[in-house]
């Protein structure tokens, strides 16, 4: 075995956008409906315009970043520890801040032994918003998450399915 720090982090970051865009075009509806022989058209929203949150800005973090900048959203990253070589498309914000700013709040930061996203975080999203977790079980309370989802406080939810527990 080999530790290759950094080997995916472009590919963590793809697959965020691509949960992203899940989320915004409703990918999973058009799937089924074409599966089922309908051609739905749904409501989907463009990435431009919106917020993107980042926890986390670590290399999967800082390449997500970019890509939400690429694509003309607003990136707000939350951290106490601003980088002063970032775009100056990005902004740098504590956690609290930006998580009631996102339309869109990625995970990317290391396990602390503590979650980052809880029920009193989650309640001050937007209801528009979506947390997209592709990087460990532990930031987030599933729990809470679920109650989110039924209480429609969130729009809804990605994660990957091989996240780290």
């Amino acid at each position: 075995m080999a530790n290759t720090p950094g080997a995916t982090n472009h590919a963590v970051a793809e697959l965020a956008l691509t949960l992203m865009l899940n989320c915004a075009k409703h990918l999973g509806d058009v799937i089924t409906g074409v599966r089922a022989g309908r051609w739905p058209h749904t409501a989907g929203v463009e990435l431009r315009g919106t917020t993107l949150g980042v926890i986390g800005y670590r290399p999967s973090g800082k390449a997500i970043a970019a890509i939400g900048a690429a694509l003309n959203m607003h990136v707000v990253v939350g951290t106490s520890h601003p980088d002063a070589e970032a775009a100056q498309s990005i902004d740098f914000t504590d956690v609290d801040t930006m998580i009631a700013a996102a339309d869109y709040l990625t995970l990317h930061a290391r396990a602390t032994g503590t979650q980052t996203i809880g029920a009193d975080r989650l309640a001050a999203t937007k209801d528009t918003a979506f947390p997209i977790n592709t990087a460990r079980r532990s930031l987030i309370d599933e729990t809470a998450l679920v109650e989110a989802l039924e209480k429609k406080q969130i729009a809804g939810a990605a994660a990957s399915e091989s996240h780290h527990a």
